[in-house]
């Protein structure tokens, strides 16, 4: 499996922490907190860039390393294109009026959703019944990754970021239910960490920044300026968080130990980059539209279906350690739905797609009703280029949740 000791630490060190800070100048009129997803997003480009220089500087320079830069290069050339600046706005005052003036329906959107959000962890309260000890409740992460119940998963998804909207509402718009809305907001960190997601304090923090960056005319400057210094030592204490959580997945796990699984996540972001290279993905994995379709869509087709199917990150796992029998893979990242898709598709596909990352995270929209969807999409943009089945998971998902649960109450009249 991948491991970042198989490669030079100082390259790795020096490209890493060279392009985060390249990227954050590139982009730093495109965002107004560091909290917000873009941060993520160019740490996540960062480790990819970090990766593929060491993997070059390892076995030398190859054609698939080279074309792999130019797919990033290309993506972050159009993605920058497209972005607009943060000064721009998404949202104006009046829709802060429109929101208060909407003050019932939103507690009573939060109470459903809320509900909806925590009966999702059931069967993690059922475990922790099942197993009184504290220290094995952080062993339900592996528990979780041999299967979920699917309508319990789309509540989970669906329901996580219009929880998460709906409760910074509350906190600092309207700014009635605040003592509510953030007790919900801790619970839901406590269950996170407890049940063995390491960065579950660490995405609350992100859909914090997604916030203030979605109602940036909302937030005065020193406001903001608060958040970035409260931010950073937020995030340190996750990134600590995520490390001791870390150190209870196996027996006699040091601090170190700990450190270490966290430090090679921040490059393991090109794990399905370094099969595809080191184990012949182009021989193996199957390319054009039909298989393509499969690798988005492949997971709900067997649902109806007598066909066999794997995703792309679990076939290039099996490809490194043989059949798995687990939901994890490594990542369907845009380079790699390039290669399926076909190899001469990228200088459309990646265009297009980093267009349409851009469009989703500046959508704009006056409607109230729509509000909730529009934020939903502006946080997930990035998904589409990281993980693109992941992305289509949580479109359906919030789509869903938006339709049954939050446009119903926002639309009826009382």
């Amino acid at each position: 499996m991948f491991d970042i000791t198989n490669y030079n630490q100082q390259v790795l060190f020096f490209t890493f922490v060279s392009t985060v800070i390249l990227l954050f100048t590139l982009f730093k009129r495109n965002f107004n907190n560091l909290l917000d997803p873009i941060a993520m997003h160019i740490f996540w480009l960062s480790g990819n860039i970090a990766f593929l220089t060491a993997y070059i500087y390892r076995y030398g320079i190859s054609n698939m390393p080279i074309w792999f830069f130019l797919f990033f290069l290309t993506y972050i050339f159009v993605l920058k294109i497209f972005l607009k600046k943060v000064r721009t706005g998404i949202i104006d005052h009046n829709m802060s009026d429109k929101i208060k003036e909407k003050t019932f329906k939103i507690k009573f959107v939060y109470i459903v959703i809320t509900f909806i959000y925590f009966f999702s962890k059931i069967s993690f309260f059922k475990y922790a019944m099942e197993n009184p000890s504290l220290s094995s409740w952080f062993f339900y992460r592996f528990v979780d990754l041999q299967g979920r119940d699917p309508v319990l998963r789309i509540l989970s998804t669906g329901s996580e970021v219009y929880f998460y909207f709906f409760s910074f509402i509350l906190i600092f718009l309207i700014k009635k239910w605040r003592h509510l809305a953030f007790i919900g907001v801790v619970m839901a960190l406590l269950i996170g960490v407890f049940s063995g997601g390491r960065s579950s304090l660490l995405a609350a923090l992100v859909y914090l920044g997604a916030f203030i960056f979605y109602f940036n005319n909302l937030f005065e400057k020193k406001t903001i300026t608060k958040v970035n210094f409260i931010g950073v030592i937020m995030v340190s204490f996750a990134i600590l968080v995520a490390i001791v959580v870390s150190t209870f997945y196996e027996e006699d796990m040091s601090i170190v130990d700990g450190f270490s699984i966290i430090v090679n996540r921040f490059i393991a972001v090109g794990d399905g980059l370094e099969y595809y290279m080191l184990y012949n993905g182009s021989t193996h994995i199957k390319s054009g539209l039909t298989e393509y379709f499969m690798a988005i869509f492949g997971v709900y087709v067997k649902q109806f279906s007598s066909i066999e199917y794997k995703n792309v990150g679990t076939q290039l796992t099996e490809l490194v350690v043989g059949d798995v029998y687990f939901a994890q893979g490594a990542n369907f990242v845009f380079p790699l739905q390039t290669m399926v898709l076909g190899f001469y598709s990228w200088f459309i596909y990646i265009p297009i797609l980093a267009a349409f990352v851009a469009l989703c995270r500046s959508n704009r929209t006056k409607s109230f009703i729509l509000l909730p969807f529009s934020f939903f999409l502006s946080f997930h943009c990035f998904t589409f280029a990281t993980d693109m089945e992941y992305a289509l998971l949580c479109l359906i998902s919030g789509v869903l949740i938006y339709l049954i649960v939050v446009y119903p109450i926002l639309k009826i009249k009382f």
